[in-house]
C-alpha cells in the first residue's frame, strides 16, 4: 500500500517539477517559480528517502519491470534528469547576475535550488540505473558484490559514488549502454560541479 502511494505521489511531483522547471529556465528571474520548484523538490526527495527507509522495491517486482521497459517512462526520466542539472545552473546564475535590488529573495530561492538540483540529479540517475537493471533481467548489467537482489539503496549508492568521485567503486558494469549512461552521468556531474563552483567564486569575489 505504501509503495503504490509513494509511486503515485512521485509521478505527480516529477511531472510538476518538469513543468515548473521549464518556467524557471525560461524566466530565470522568477523567484516565485523557483521557490515552488524548491518545495516540489523537497517533496520529491522526501519520497525517495521514504523508499530508502522502507526499501521494499525489489528488482524482481513485476510492476517495476513493466515501468522499466516502457519507452515513454524512460524518455520522461531522461528529460527529468537533464532538467535537474539545467535548473541547478540556472539557479546559480540567478545568484551571480541578479541586480543588487531584490538580491536577498533571489538567494533564498536559488541557493537551495542549486543543492536540491544536484541531489535530484543523482537520485534520478539511481532510478535510471535500477530501471536498466530490471529491463535487462535475467541478465545482470550491474554486479553488486554479495548482493544477488539489489534494492533501491544499492542503486543510490552506485549513483552518488559516480556523482561525487566520477568512479564506480566496487560495482561492475557489464553492459555497454549502462557504461554510456555512467559516462554521461559523470560528465554531466563534473560540468555541473564546475559551473556551480565558478558561480560561487564569482559571487564571493564580486558580491
Amino acid at each position: 500500500m505504501i509503495r503504490y502511494a509513494l509511486a503515485g505521489i512521485s509521478f505527480v511531483v516529477e511531472f510538476a517539477l518538469i513543468a515548473v522547471g521549464v518556467v524557471v529556465v525560461l524566466t530565470a528571474d522568477s523567484v516565485g517559480a523557483l521557490l515552488l520548484w524548491d518545495a516540489l523538490a523537497v517533496v520529491y526527495l522526501g519520497v525517495r528517502l521514504a523508499w530508502l527507509y522502507h526499501d521494499r522495491w525489489s528488482v524482481g517486482d513485476r510492476e517495476l519491470r513493466g515501468v522499466a521497459r516502457d519507452p515513454t517512462a524512460r524518455f520522461f526520466a531522461q528529460v527529468f534528469t537533464v532538467l535537474c542539472s539545467v535548473i541547478g545552473v540556472t539557479a546559480g546564475l540567478a545568484i551571480s547576475v541578479r541586480p543588487e535590488q531584490g538580491a536577498v529573495p533571489t538567494q533564498v530561492a536559488a541557493v537551495p535550488a542549486v543543492l536540491l538540483a544536484w541531489t535530484l540529479l543523482h537520485f534520478a540517475y539511481a532510478e535510471r540505473y535500477r530501471e536498466s537493471y530490471v529491463a535487462a533481467l535475467p541478465e545482470r548489467v550491474l554486479d553488486f558484490p554479495g548482493t544477488p537482489s539489489p534494492r533501491f539503496a544499492d542503486f543510490v549508492y552506485f549513483s552518488f559514488t559516480i556523482g561525487t568521485s566520477f568512479a564506480v567503486s566496487d560495482v561492475t558494469i557489464r553492459d555497454t549502454r549502462v557504461r554510456l549512461a555512467a559516462v554521461i552521468h559523470a560528465v554531466l556531474g563534473f560540468f555541473y560541479n564546475v559551473a556551480v563552483l565558478g558561480i560561487a567564486v564569482r559571487y564571493l569575489t564580486e558580491g
